[in-house]
């Protein structure tokens, strides 16, 4: 499928980018996540979780659904185990919305050389995202290596008990997503 170039908001994408994208993202392609917010992001009070609804939608995902989402057009959430297991990558959503330093936990990265960054996410906290090289790790890998970096970087345990792959294989369901970062131009840019 051809993607073109996207504009949205003075916004350039190019497939280049897109394509890169995906595959630092590339996780089940049978189902996809959207969150849409319920609540204006401009009332969301700062130490609060935003507000919105979360679907799980059952389509292939496709190169123009991480295009949108890099426009800002439609948040995608990718479910990181993919059908044989495997995954590219992985993250550590922590969970505190005031206080938390972004920069600080980059050095950490860095610190201990682990191959990942930090986003902020859509409620002000901050997902770690770390990748592997195709054809990827096994899921049960991948969730000890996230737990091991949640130690190492100081993440309390109570602040980020969520990590994505949650599942350890596929059996046919869909699993988890998690909301993937850089969507259009606003803060998880």
């Amino acid at each position: 499928r051809t993607v073109r170039r996207g504009r949205s908001r003075g916004l350039m994408i190019d497939t280049i980018h897109i394509e890169q994208f995906a595959l630092l993202f590339a996780g089940l392609t049978r189902a996809t996540g959207r969150y849409v917010l319920t609540s204006d992001p401009s009332q969301v009070v700062v130490g609060d979780k935003t507000k919105g609804k979360a679907t799980t939608i059952s389509e292939e995902v496709t190169l123009e659904d991480y295009r949108r989402h890099l426009l800002g057009e439609v948040s995608l959430g990718i479910v990181p185990v993919r059908d044989d297991g495997s995954c590219v990558f992985g993250a550590i959503d922590i969970d505190q919305y005031t206080d938390i330093d972004h920069a600080g936990l980059v050095k950490k990265l860095e610190e201990h050389k682990i191959p990942g960054m930090v986003c902020r996410s859509k409620s002000g906290g901050a997902h770690v995202y770390v990748f592997v090289q195709e054809p990827g790790i096994k899921a049960p890998a991948m969730i000890e290596f996230l737990k091991k970096t949640r130690t190492k970087i100081g993440v309390d345990y109570r602040k980020a008990r969520e990590i994505f792959p949650k599942q350890k294989a596929q059996s046919g369901g869909i699993g988890n997503w998690i909301n993937l970062p850089y969507f259009g131009e606003g803060p998880r840019r």
